[in-house]
């Protein structure tokens, strides 16, 4: 669990948290936003390819010491409290009932942010091993399940798909959908392999969509109240994830 990503990921998350600090320094120094050429839309096929599957095999490791075990353990065991109280919350969409959501399904931060979290915990439990297990199948099939369910709905509902949320309106480029997006995101690439193609595809659209939002809109920099330091953290998560 403490993940393992290969040298060539690790060196492109590197590479774009590098380039947005660049970026942000730039800004600094010359606030004119610089126009910047958009990048064609890739098709389906190459972009779909282009996703390597992040399976429980990039988290194996021999656990470490006792003490390294331990801290794992309980890592494992609070992210296993949250999954069991979201399993009290699941709700199953009206007319599709290979889709879920928690809370309201509007398109609001309380709203998908909070279903974002709940994919990416699902996922986690249903995919990645402990050093002690704590689930039987049957529980960790649940856990998948929704996990898929709730991707479905969110994924669907983002600008980038042409969907909606239950109250009829998209989530996406809002003031903190990269940071959603980027939850979500980290869940499907550890559920890769169980999903659908569409649920693939509009899961790669909406990363996609995140990310180009950066090519043209200079990261966050102020002196006085906001430094928008925390925008640009976040936001470089999603630009990262896209990477990689």
């Amino acid at each position: 669990m403490t993940g393992v990503i290969s040298h060539h990921q690790v060196i492109g998350c590197l590479f774009a948290i590098v380039a947005l600090i660049g970026s942000g320094l730039a800004v600094a120094e010359d606030s004119t936003p610089k126009k910047v050429e958009t990048v064609a839309r890739v098709n389906n096929e190459r972009l779909l390819k282009s996703v390597e599957p992040l399976g429980p095999a990039s988290f194996k490791n021999a656990h470490g010491d006792a003490r390294t075990r331990g801290t794992l353990q309980k890592y494992y065991d609070s992210v296993l409290d949250w999954g069991r109280v979201l399993q009290h919350h699941f709700q199953s969409v009206p007319g599709h009932p290979d889709w879920g959501y928690y809370g309201d399904g509007d398109n609001k931060e309380n709203s998908i942010r909070a279903v974002c979290y709940a994919v990416c915990t699902n996922a986690f439990l249903a995919e990645i091993e402990p050093p002690t297990a704590r689930l039987k199948p049957a529980e960790q099939d649940r856990f998948r399940d929704e996990a898929v369910a709730a991707l479905r709905y969110v994924a669907q509902a983002h600008r980038a798909n042409g969907g909606a949320c239950l109250h009829g309106k998209p989530w996406g480029k809002q003031w903190q959908s990269a940071m959603w997006a980027r939850s979500l995101a980290t869940g499907a690439w550890l559920l890769w392999d169980k999903l659908d193609r569409p649920t693939q595809l509009e899961v790669t659209r909406l990363v996609e969509f995140e990310a180009d939002r950066f090519l043209t809109q200079p990261p966050r920099s102020q002196l006085r109240d906001n430094t928008g330091a925390e925008e640009n953290a976040w936001n470089a998560g999603l630009i990262s994830l896209a990477c990689c």
